[in-house]
C-alpha cells in the first residue's frame, strides 16, 4: 500500500514537472516572438509563439481562417496554448525518433527553423542567437527568477 502511494506521488510529481517545464519553454518561445502579445499577427504567424498556418493545421482542425480574425476570443486562446504544446511535443518526438536530444536549445532551434533544418545541421546565426536565449529564459524561468530589461532580479 506505502509503495503504491509513493508511486503514484512519485508519478504526480514528474508529471507536474513536465508541466512546468513545457510552460518555462512555452513562456520563453512566447518572449522572444511577441513579449507575450496574444494578439500578434505578421501576415504570416499568429498569436504570442506566432504560430505559422503550416503548424497550425498540423495540430488543430480549427480554421486558420477563424483563428486568425478572433484572437481575442477564448476560444482561439485555448486552442492556442493546445497547438503549441502539441507543437513542442511534436518537436521532441522528432528529435528523439532521430536520436538527438531534445532539450531547450534543441526545441528552440527547431522552433525557429524547423526539425528538418535542425537535423541538417543548418544553423543560421540567428537560430543559434534565438536558441540561446530561450534557453537561457528557460532556465530562468525554471529557477523561478527572471531579469527585467533593467537588470534587477524579480522572484516569480
Amino acid at each position: 500500500m506505502k509503495k503504491t502511494i509513493l508511486l503514484a506521488i512519485t508519478l504526480l510529481l514528474s508529471v507536474a514537472s513536465l508541466n512546468a517545464s513545457m510552460d518555462s519553454m512555452l513562456r520563453a518561445i512566447s518572449s522572444i516572438e511577441s513579449g507575450h502579445n496574444k494578439l500578434s499577427n505578421n501576415g504570416v504567424a499568429i498569436t504570442q509563439y506566432q504560430i505559422t498556418r503550416v503548424v497550425w493545421e498540423q495540430h488543430s482542425k480549427m480554421r486558420w481562417s477563424y483563428a486568425k480574425a478572433h484572437l481575442d476570443w477564448k476560444d482561439v486562446q485555448d486552442e492556442t496554448e493546445r497547438v503549441a504544446r502539441a507543437h513542442v511535443r511534436w518537436i521532441a518526438e522528432r528529435l528523439d525518433a532521430n536520436g538527438k536530444t531534445a532539450n531547450p536549445f534543441t526545441i528552440a532551434m527547431c522552433w525557429r527553423g524547423g526539425v528538418t533544418y535542425y537535423l541538417k545541421g543548418e544553423f543560421s546565426a540567428d537560430r543559434v542567437d534565438y536558441a540561446n536565449r530561450a534557453a537561457n529564459l528557460y532556465f530562468r524561468f525554471e529557477e523561478g527568477f527572471v531579469t527585467n530589461i533593467n537588470g534587477f532580479c524579480m522572484n516569480l
